[in-house]
């Protein structure tokens, strides 16, 4: 798969950076880093379009599939925002909640733009 151009990056990074400052993270210990990886990659497991990480050391992270930057704009800012979400209840809550549990749910559908950026089964196919 290509990998994306110089424009199709931007775009995304203005997407990501959207995301990020609508759950607060910049002010709440900085802003994620954007991977665009394969589809392939062990964190996605083949599976799964994107996925938020945070690490021991050094800035949480979320990848997001090279296959899903290829989608319209809105449904990548619903796959950030999904992401972005994760992060946020990770570092209100702490790490030790359900993935896509009522703490991570209630903060979600408190703050993003729509009820679907919300839905588990969507993002997990």
């Amino acid at each position: 798969m290509p990998k994306p151009d110089k424009q199709k990056m931007q775009e995304m990074s203005a997407l990501a950076l959207g995301a990020f400052k609508r759950y607060g993270l910049k002010e709440s210990g900085g802003y994620p880093e954007l991977r665009i990886v394969d589809r392939t990659h062990p964190l996605l497991g083949g599976k799964r379009h994107a996925r938020a990480v945070i690490y021991e050391s050094g800035p949480p992270a979320v990848y997001l599939s090279r296959r899903a930057y290829t989608t319209r704009p809105e449904t990548v800012d619903e796959y950030l925002q999904h992401e972005a979400s994760h992060i946020a209840a990770w570092r209100k809550y702490g790490y030790g909640i359900k993935e896509h549990g009522k703490e991570w749910r209630d903060l979600c559908l408190a703050m993003a733009s729509s009820p679907r950026v919300c839905k588990t089964e969507r993002f997990d196919d």
